[in-house]
């Protein structure tokens, strides 16, 4: 089979599986990586077999969001070249989707990512130290500090935030920490124990309770946070309230 000459707008990363020597099974045999709106053409042998992954933009930028303190990357090619890593990762792609039980998308979600990393790590060129720029507008902040005050109780970490303002991971928490000051994991924080003093004041719910729905793993977490953040415990604030 031959594939004429084309493009993608992802970064396409490949690898070919021939025959073993015994003739029983495959294995991999080469790789190639071409980068975004790069033309290449394709094609596999008979009793061959290739796996293609499509790494899209937003992958690769987030990728290198975490990796790089750079602006900008390019992807370097290469052309059927042995490269372990990339085999092994497309070798597991391959087993996923004959498996039994049917490919898993976290699965390979999680294999899309590692080949990211590694792609960027080992095939990419960086450009132009990266500088925080700006800070977040007033409404960015009342849409963030929405989310966490829905989710107080909830699991959600940095990347949950990121996504709202269409950043990765690592420039977010720059981001966040020249405008309010604070990383997002203490402003989080902040925003529980703002919530708990309205709970204590209000004085129609236990300590255990406030704890519980404050997303605290337990009362004496939760009193520890508070008395490090206001000075007194809870019980005492409570008292004072009333």
């Amino acid at each position: 089979m031959v594939l004429p000459e084309h493009e993608h707008v992802e970064t396409q990363i490949q690898t070919r599986f021939r025959p073993t020597a015994t003739g029983i099974g495959l294995e991999p045999y080469r790789s190639s990586l071409y980068a975004p709106g790069q033309p290449h053409s394709g094609g596999v042998d008979d009793n061959w077999e290739v796996i293609v992954m499509l790494l899209d933009s937003q992958l690769m930028s987030e990728a290198a969001d975490e990796l790089f303190q750079r602006d900008r990357f390019s992807i370097k090619p290469f052309h059927l070249q042995c490269s372990g890593m990339v085999g092994q990762l497309n070798e597991a792609v391959r087993s996923e989707f004959r498996s039994p039980h049917g490919p898993s998308l976290f699965y390979l979600e999680s294999i899309s990512h590692v080949m990211a990393g590694y792609i960027l790590r080992h095939h990419a060129v960086t450009y132009a130290k990266r500088a925080v720029r700006g800070t977040f507008s007033s409404a960015q902040i009342r849409r963030l500090e929405k989310f966490i005050d829905e989710r107080l109780s909830a699991e959600f970490g940095i990347s949950d935030l990121a996504a709202l303002v269409k950043l990765g991971p690592q420039r977010f928490t720059e981001r966040f920490r020249l405008t309010t000051g604070m990383s997002p994991w203490q402003f989080v924080q902040a925003r529980r124990v703002q919530r708990a003093q309205l709970l204590l004041a209000e004085r129609r719910t236990t300590l255990a309770e406030i704890a519980l729905s404050l997303g605290f793993s337990s009362q004496s977490h939760f009193t520890k946070v508070f008395r490090d953040a206001v000075g007194i415990t809870p019980r005492t604030y409570r008292d004072n309230c009333s």
